[in-house]
C-alpha cells in the first residue's frame, strides 16, 4: 500500500511542478499510427530528489525516493494499450487509444487526481517517434534531437530530456529521463520486447 501511495505521490508531484507557472503539460498522441506492433515489459524506477527544507545534514526527508513499477505495453494496428503494474503486482492503471481517443482506467487504490495522462506523455516523449509527436507541440515548446538525446524545450530552456542507450530511442534501450524541475530522475529498463 505504501508503494500505491508513493505513485500517487509522485504522479501529482510531477503534474504540479510541470504546470506551476507554465499552465501546459506534455501533449498525448491518441493514437499509435505507422508504429510496428510490439509488446514491451519494462521496469520503471522513479527517483525523486529531496526537497525538504531542513538545516539537519543527515534529514532522512532530504533523501532521494526511489520507487519502481512494471508497465505493459501493446502498440497494434494503430492502437496503444500500456498498464501500469504495482512491485506487488497490483494493477494501478491502463491507458488505451480506442476510437481516435485516450481510455484511462485507474484502481481505487490510487487517488482521483493523479495525472495519468501526464505519464501518458512521458511515455510518449520517450517511445513514440518524433513525427508523431511534433504536431502536438506548440511554440514555444519543441523537440530536439541529438544522438542518443531526445529534449522537450520550452523556448531554448530543456524542461525534460531522455538519454537512450542507442543513436535514437528504441524500444529494448536503457533509458534515463530527467526532469530537473521535479527533481526526478526516470530510468527505464526492457524486460521482454516482443515484435507482434
Amino acid at each position: 500500500m505504501r508503494a500505491l501511495i508513493w505513485v500517487a505521490v509522485l504522479f501529482s508531484t510531477v503534474s504540479c511542478a510541470w504546470l506551476r507557472g507554465q499552465n501546459h503539460g506534455l501533449p498525448i498522441v491518441k493514437h499509435a499510427n505507422g508504429m510496428r506492433e510490439i509488446y514491451v515489459v519494462q521496469t520503471v524506477e522513479v527517483v525523486q530528489n529531496g526537497t525538504s527544507q531542513s538545516s539537519a545534514k543527515n534529514s532522512v526527508d532530504s533523501l532521494p525516493q526511489t520507487q519502481q513499477f512494471m508497465t505493459l505495453t501493446t502498440i497494434k494496428d494503430g492502437q496503444f494499450l500500456i498498464v501500469g503494474v504495482s512491485a506487488l503486482g497490483q494493477r494501478l492503471f491502463s491507458l488505451q487509444s480506442v476510437a481516435g481517443e485516450v481510455k484511462v482506467e485507474k484502481s481505487d487504490m490510487l487517488p482521483d487526481d493523479v495525472p495519468l495522462l501526464q505519464l501518458l506523455g512521458f511515455i510518449q516523449f520517450v517511445f513514440w517517434p518524433e513525427a508523431l509527436q511534433a504536431a502536438q507541440y506548440v511554440e514555444p515548446w519543441h523537440l530536439r534531437k541529438e544522438s542518443g538525446v531526445r529534449q522537450l524545450l520550452y523556448s531554448k530552456t530543456a524542461m525534460v530530456q531522455a538519454n537512450f542507450s542507442s543513436e535514437s530511442p528504441q524500444w529494448n534501450d536503457t533509458i534515463a529521463l530527467t526532469y530537473p524541475n521535479a527533481g526526478l530522475t526516470i530510468t527505464i529498463k526492457p524486460i521482454e520486447v516482443k515484435f507482434l
